[in-house]
């Protein structure tokens, strides 16, 4: 049972990894077609003043911006109006009561993209920002006929500690398995940090009617209802990557992935054979290992074994950070594996578990 886990486990890396590690973008830039940026802020003064900024500096001829204000109690709005003044391409919407029965997000990304003028929407979080200033264009550059949705990367700022190192190989991990599923042609989730589709996917489908009661969603569920092979494509450039300020206490990241967890029950049943499979044979590899050892039974061979898959585990990652320019220090994929574990387990169960979870 250790190595049919820890083979199945590689085998399902292996081959999404593959697919990207040899994947390369292909870009047509033309600056001259209209998208919209749609953010829904709550209580974001400082991130915004960080945000809009960099928006104004992108180099694409004709996109707008508009910033869904929700309820802020902090200077947001005020900011906002100043920003206006030199930047005629934003927008702001102010939300001034919620909608019954609609999570809050959702409310002010529909309201959002209700006001919207293109046909394609990119979507960012207030506390992202857009590594290079050809971060619109070459979000749009990869729009072909029968292209509804992009999946970007978004990263996560590097700091000191812990804390930060596992959020860095979580998301490195996670990019690999989203980016590698769309180009296998089993697309199931985005991050709507970095996020593109086209209006009439949520227009038509009225998808968010579907989840509007819920926090979160709004990224991956609408990609695990829609995308399919045909219309997913991914960008991994650098320049069309953005980065996020890291949750800097457990307990705001414990919530972060609370929501984000949460949804993965609505995911249709392919996808969560896929992942429930890759994810169940991590858990049972350790389990595996902590049986055996425990027993004392083969401690030869499940060391062999265990140096095996790690060492595959960590060119995967090695290769994989390298592609997409990550930054993750690949010498504690060793030890935050093991921690992968337990997050997954903990982390998992709480996500069913928590009835009420907030987005601000």
């Amino acid at each position: 049972m250790l190595v049919g886990f820890g083979c199945l486990q590689l085998f399902f890396i292996f081959f999404i990894f593959s697919r990207l590690l040899f994947y390369k973008d292909k870009i047509e830039i033309n600056d001259s077609d209209q998208i919209s940026i749609v953010i829904a802020a709550r209580n974001e003064y400082e991130n915004l003043k960080k945000l809009i900024p960099l928006l104004k500096t992108q180099t694409h001829q004709n996109f707008e911006v508009i910033v869904v204000d929700d309820r802020s109690e902090d200077r947001s709005f005020d900011l906002l109006n100043k920003f206006k003044e030199g930047f005629p391409q934003l927008k702001i919407i102010r939300v001034e009561e919620m909608k019954e029965n609609w999570n809050p997000k959702k409310y002010a990304l529909q309201l959002g993209i209700n006001q919207t003028r293109s046909k394609i929407i990119l979507l960012t979080d207030a506390d992202c920002v857009p590594i290079s200033n050809r971060w619109v264009s070459i979000i749009h550059g990869q729009y072909e006929s029968e292209t509804s949705i992009i999946l970007g990367v978004g990263l996560y700022q590097k700091r000191h500690g812990l804390l930060n190192v596992f959020i860095q190989f979580e998301t490195l991990y996670t990019a690999m398995q989203y980016l590698g599923f769309a180009l296998i042609g089993k697309p199931y989730m985005g991050v709507g940090r970095n996020l593109s589709y086209r209006k009439s996917i949520i227009l038509d489908s009225g998808l968010f009617k579907d989840i509007q009661n819920i926090t979160g969603g709004d990224d991956d569920l609408i990609v695990n209802k829609v995308g399919n092979k045909r219309n997913v494509r991914i960008v991994i450039n650098k320049e069309s990557q953005t980065i996020s300020e890291p949750p800097e206490t457990f307990f705001e990241w414990y919530r972060q992935k609370i929501r984000h967890l949460s949804v993965g029950v609505k995911y249709n049943l392919e996808n969560k054979v896929f992942l429930g499979t890759l994810n169940f044979s991590h858990i049972g590899f350790y389990f595996c290992i902590l049986i055996l050892s425990l027993l004392k039974i083969e401690w030869l061979f499940v060391s062999v074994v265990y140096l095996f898959r790690i060492l595959a585990l960590t060119l995967i990652i090695y290769f994989t950070n390298k592609k997409l320019k990550a930054g993750f220090p690949v010498m504690a994929t060793p030890f935050v594996d093991i921690l992968y574990v337990f997050y997954y387990v903990v982390i998992g169960f709480a996500s069913i578990s928590t009835r009420k979870i907030l987005w601000k």
